[in-house]
């Protein structure tokens, strides 16, 4: 399957965050006399770097379920085009079958008939086929897209723990470095080891959560799905696609046919008029006289039976005078031109033959394994408000945490504030 991957956009923002991380903070390693102080900064970044590689790889896990319920909905879009193409072919059939009445049009629609015979028996086949896949894997479909938005939300959810809580690590080393730097030389040579001594247990945390991650990262199977099981599809959707394209066409060729076949119907029951002058006590008028199609295709004999029948003797005598002939003419040639008109845009040699639905057969011998590997999975729940933040193998101490936090910067983690450093002498005087 073709990976189309992108970040989405809790993604995208995790990355922004990581870019900027503690060089946000206006830090660098340079910025640190406290050995101590500094592992804290640069195992969060460690942290920063290996969270956003599995929050990737959590985005590629996205990405496929997405594609791949996007490619199960395919099957749905086939099925459908199967069911209009089957209507499109019967409504042509019913349409070939009424222009045999017509004996200018018997050849050809004889011929779109017979080529129509064999392939609706296809298309219905089809259908039927398309029928049941799609009967399987809809539901699949639901449940792939159902596993898209909760790894949507694992994503999320991690950029919230990086937001919410990593980063905090990297300002309360800096807190601490900068109120370090604001004590006279002999206070701060007492208070280095009072903040190396909280330092080496937040420091202890930090590579204790980068061991997890990284387990994560490299053997994940254990607590992410696999997706494995899509790759059998890949080449079978590119087909499905084409073939899809290639039904598109077929029922555009149908409905082209209906439309002029259709027009042949319509013809038939249609009229065709000519008028004559006649003379009046005021002067000289005009008689408009309409013959059936029908009636016209029977010939010179039924053209003027039928004129007669509608005529007075008078109006019949003024036209006979006029030349009947030359009338009866003009209306055979009116109805043969609409009639060849429409002919003309008939192709009876038009393929209407069903493409090959071989790309269909991995949905079928493979069905039961896509169904097992989809109700296989299973993602897990993350978040600030889950013990340990629902990563496995996680055991984090977050009172503790927060009690070294507040040793190291006890007026907050505001690097701007004045009062920062406000009292902060960790224990020396």
């Amino acid at each position: 399957m073709k990976k189309l991957f992108t970040l989405s956009a809790a993604a995208a923002v995790f990355a922004v965050f990581l870019a900027a991380g503690p060089a946000a903070q206006a830090a660098t390693s340079a910025s640190f006399k406290n050995q101590d102080l500094l592992n804290i900064f640069n195992d969060s970044k460690t942290l920063y770097g290996d969270q956003d590689t599995l929050g990737k790889r959590i985005n590629t896990i996205k990405n496929y379920l997405g594609i791949s319920a996007t490619a199960l909905g395919m099957l749905s879009t086939l099925d459908a085009d199967l069911r209009k193409l089957e209507a499109s072919a019967k409504t042509l059939q019913s349409a070939a079958m009424a222009a045999e009445a017509i004996p200018q049009a018997r050849e050809k629609a004889g011929k779109i008939k017979a080529s129509l015979g064999a392939s609706l028996k296809e298309i219905t086949a089809a259908r039927i086929r398309m029928d049941a896949i799609v009967a399987k894997t809809e539901p699949l479909r639901l449940k792939l897209a159902e596993a898209e938005d909760k790894a949507e939300k694992l994503g999320r959810a991690l950029y919230l723990i990086n937001s919410g809580f990593v980063k905090k690590f990297p300002r309360v080393a800096q807190a601490a470095e900068t109120c370090l730097g604001r004590l006279p030389a002999d206070t701060r040579a007492c208070a280095d080891p009072n903040v190396s001594k909280y330092a080496v247990k937040l420091d202890q945390a930090l590579v204790d959560y980068d061991k997890v991650v990284q387990v994560l990262i490299y053997t994940p199977d254990s607590w992410l799905p696999s997706v494995d099981f899509f790759n059998p599809f890949g080449t079978e959707i590119a087909e499905i696609d084409s073939l899809r394209k290639q039904i598109e066409a077929l029922y555009g060729r149908v409905e082209g046919l209906s439309k002029n076949l259709s027009g042949l119907n319509t013809l038939v029951n249609s009229s065709f008029s000519f008028s004559f002058p006649y003379p009046t006590v005021t002067g000289m008028s005009s008689y408009k006289v309409s013959i059936g199609f029908k009636t016209i295709m029977d010939g010179a004999d039924a053209i003027e039976g039928n004129i007669k029948s509608v005529l007075s003797s008078f109006l019949w005598e003024v036209l006979s005078r006029l030349g009947l002939g030359g009338y009866v003419d003009s209306l055979i040639k009116q109805a043969n031109n609409a009639l060849n008109a429409i002919l003309d845009a008939v192709d009876a040699d038009i393929s209407l033959g069903l493409p090959d639905m071989a790309a269909l057969n991995v949905f079928e011998t493979d069905e039961l394994k896509l169904e097992a590997g989809i109700n296989a999975l299973k993602l897990p729940s993350v978040g600030m408000d889950v013990p340990n933040f629902g990563l496995p193998g996680l055991n984090l101490n977050l009172g503790e945490i927060e009690k070294l936090f507040s040793s190291l910067a006890p007026n907050g983690l505001e690097l701007g504030n004045p009062d920062l450093c406000k009292n902060v002498t960790f224990g020396c005087n």
